[in-house]
């Protein structure tokens, strides 16, 4: 669907709005924003995690999660996996040129000890974050690791 307002042609693509022929992320008129490009990006997996799970945002646009160790180290070598993967993993990776801010949300299954979420908030895509869980995603059990499914949702805005 296009608008045309005054001879300007608008219309809505995958990489956002486009105005005569330019693609931008947000419409203006008369200084008040009217279109804003959204998106939201998921992942759902199992992962082996230890104790606890740490998840971080690069600016290229990546969201990465990886379970770590009571030493708070990320474990890669673990042998009681059960054949999940560990390590770091990255779960969502957007183009972050084409938005100004992000918001992570993620939650992790109670498997006998452990689970909970961790909301971001909304960030400036330009600045990295990095958490580690253990105050609102609980720590996993001294059993031995666990391998919860873990859910990734990053929401993006130009």
């Amino acid at each position: 669907m296009a608008v045309i307002f005054n001879g300007t042609t608008i219309s809505e693509s995958s990489g956002g709005f486009v105005i005569n022929g330019t693609t931008v992320g947000r419409v203006y008129f008369n200084g008040t924003m009217y279109w804003r490009r959204q998106n939201t990006y998921s992942d759902v997996r199992r992962w082996c995690v230890d104790h606890y799970l740490y998840v971080r945002y690069l600016t290229d646009g990546r969201v990465q999660v990886a379970g770590a160790e009571p030493n708070q180290s990320v474990h890669t070598g673990r042998g009681d996996c059960g054949g999940y993967g560990q390590g770091w993993y990255t779960a969502v990776d957007f183009d972050h040129t084409l938005y100004s801010e992000y918001r992570i949300q993620l939650s992790a299954e109670n498997t006998g000890g452990g689970g909970g979420s961790f909301d971001s908030g909304w960030r400036n895509s330009a600045n990295a974050v990095s958490w580690l869980g253990g105050g609102v995603v609980s720590a996993y059990g001294n059993y031995g690791s666990a391998q919860p499914q873990i859910s990734v949702t990053v929401s993006v805005r130009a």
